[in-house]
């Protein structure tokens, strides 16, 4: 399953790119405004902080501690 993700992160992570590069140059050349780039990036973060929040509920759910014992 790790391998499957590894290898599908690859090929989406270069088209996500490619889609946020297409989007800056578009911005650049003024044929979008930035509050387009403005919402891509709003999007990637807020996903990124979804994932993290889903995983620490996920860790409280299953009765596990959030602190790291020596």
């Amino acid at each position: 399953m790790l391998t499957w993700h590894n290898v599908w992160m690859a090929n989406h992570g270069r088209e996500l790119a490619d889609d946020v590069k297409r989007v800056g140059e578009a911005v650049r050349s003024g044929s979008q405004s930035i509050f387009a780039l403005g919402v891509v990036c709003a999007v990637a973060v807020m996903r990124e902080g979804s994932e993290v929040a889903l995983f620490m509920y996920g860790l409280v759910a299953a009765g596990g501690s959030l602190q790291l014992s020596s």
